[in-house]
């Protein structure tokens, strides 16, 4: 899609990625070999950026040394991103597209402002742009046309990029309507994962429930029909549809809602993980989407199990991992599985995150996504490879803190030849100097030796007495600098035994074959 991003838009967006990410002064020549210009150019871009930047009440600052960036503490670069989606006429003509099932060549070109001949040129560009997500552009009437669910999978992506969480892009939607019916999933999926974002869930539902009200309707890949699934969730059924009384809605834009509500309850439940009851015929399509699904919850199990990662609902995570894999085995070809279009989510640093810090689990859990999409019979390309890591890391709930305190936290025991008061004293100093991946104990035992503190269970041990001690862990004195303690030094010894502790992870993983992993 960066095709059709005009050249001097993108030449502007560049200097700014590069200004906002710089700690150091940028030098005009810097900025013009990052975007491939000339100096001149970039003087004259930064011109219309300082403008553009006093507006927000920033200041892109130059002086002898370079050029730095200013800004307000709550604008971030996304603020950037969106604002360059504004610019782009081919964006303009999508979204124009979206809301409005047949558009003329003529509304087109005044919509755009622009000549017949530019929107002939525009026209090849987001043809030539749509192809790799599987979708095709007529003209006159302008529609875009494609397998439903890459349509919509596309403009979720888009409209979740483009808008910003204050704004709702969508006018015939009514947001309180959406906001209610977006509090009820939680209840109504029954899940308790705090890593489903909810505003991404708002904008699909909003562009389900548009295509719904244009007349396409939602393609099911798995051939569950409409009587069983109202039968199972009548009460449900009952719920939305008294939710939407309010708002006067009509026979068609209810039973869109209702539609969208109801589908998404077979993939954001139970229901395919448990076992059915007899009542209920059993369809191959059935049986294959649970055998997939438990797949996948048997793999975050053992990741749990090996790793000792407490247990934790990952429904939500399944589904998720589960639907990408779904779509590129149905649309091999095309750009989908993305929630993004033109920039990365801002938490995509976790593959980097997890490579480096955490480098066997990151293996594990690439050779057996990979092991899984074998089974079905799908070659991931690295692409689809990284984009599954990465809905893994983003959506396992609390990971990250799990991870952090399983591998990087450190438990330090002190000890004070004077009395435990003391030794209370110096933990309380430590605890305000050292990070918060640092616990502290105190040693209260009246005498010290290697078999006392068999009792303790510590990675360093700090004393106020110099210790000949012949035990595994360290033993660090209570070294002060100028009446103050050597901080400096002791992050130095925890970073190395964090490393150390590390190792025998590391070792596991020998140990760890894929075959006897699933």
């Amino acid at each position: 899609m960066w095709d059709l991003v005009p050249s001097n838009e993108l030449r502007k967006y560049k200097i700014l990625d590069a200004i906002y990410y710089s700690n150091d002064w940028m030098t005009i020549s810097t900025l013009a070999k990052k975007t491939s210009s000339s100096e001149r150019s970039i003087k004259y871009d930064l011109k219309e950026l300082e403008n553009y930047i006093e507006y927000l009440n920033g200041e892109v600052i130059t002086s002898s040394k370079g050029i730095r960036l200013t800004l307000p503490p709550n604008i971030g670069i996304d603020y950037f991103q969106r604002n360059l989606y504004k610019n782009i006429p081919a964006f303009k003509l999508l979204e124009y597209i979206f809301f409005n099932k047949e558009i003329s060549d003529h509304e087109a070109e005044e919509l755009l402002f622009i000549s017949s001949s530019s929107l002939k040129r525009l026209v090849v560009k987001v043809k030539d742009a749509l192809a790799p997500y599987g979708l095709v552009l007529s003209t006159n009437p302008f529609q875009i046309h494609g397998d439903e669910r890459l349509i919509r999978s596309f403009f979720s992506a888009y409209f979740n990029e483009r808008y910003s969480l204050e704004e709702w892009s969508f006018p015939n939607i009514h947001l309180l309507l959406i906001d209610a019916l977006n509090d009820y999933l939680h209840h109504y999926f029954k899940t308790s994962s705090d890593n489903v974002d909810y505003h991404f869930l708002k904008i699909q539902l909003a562009v389900n429930i548009t295509r719904e009200r244009q007349s396409f309707p939602t393609i099911l890949p798995y051939s569950i029909i409409f009587e069983h699934r109202n039968l199972l969730y009548k009460e449900t059924v009952s719920e939305i549809t008294r939710m939407m009384q309010p708002f006067n809605l009509s026979l068609q834009e209810s039973q869109a809602y209702l539609n969208q509500l109801m589908n998404w309850k077979f993939y954001f439940s139970t229901f395919f993980l448990d076992d059915p009851t007899p009542e209920y015929e059993l369809t191959l399509e059935y049986k294959s989407m649970q055998t997939e699904l438990k797949q996948i919850k048997k793999m975050i199990e053992k990741l749990s199990s090996i790793f000792s990662l407490p247990k934790a609902d990952h429904i939500h995570l399944i589904y998720k991992l589960n639907n990408v894999i779904t779509n590129y085995l149905l649309f091999p070809s095309t750009i989908i599985g993305n929630d993004y279009i033109l920039f990365n989510p801002t938490d995509f640093f976790l593959n980097r995150k997890f490579k480096e810090e955490y480098p066997v689990f990151y293996s594990l859990v690439q050779q057996n996504i990979l092991n899984i999409c074998k089974k079905r019979g799908l070659s991931l390309k690295r692409g689809q490879l990284i984009e599954l890591t990465y809905t893994l890391l983003s959506n396992w709930e609390h990971l990250i803190p799990n991870m952090y305190s399983i591998f990087d936290r450190l438990k330090i025991l002190v000890f004070s030849h004077y009395h435990s008061i003391h030794a209370f004293n110096i933990s309380t100093e430590l605890s305000s100097e050292l990070n918060d991946s640092i616990t502290i104990e105190i040693y209260k035992e009246s005498t010290l030796n290697q078999y006392s503190l068999k009792d303790y269970t510590f990675d360093i041990l700090f004393s106020t007495r110099t210790l000949l001690f012949d035990i595994k862990q360290p033993v660090i004195y209570l070294k002060r600098v100028n009446g103050k303690l050597d901080i400096q030094h002791f992050n130095i010894i925890i970073s190395e035994t964090i490393k150390e502790n590390k190792k025998p992870l590391k070792k596991r993983k020998k140990q760890l074959s894929i075959k006897s992993f699933l």
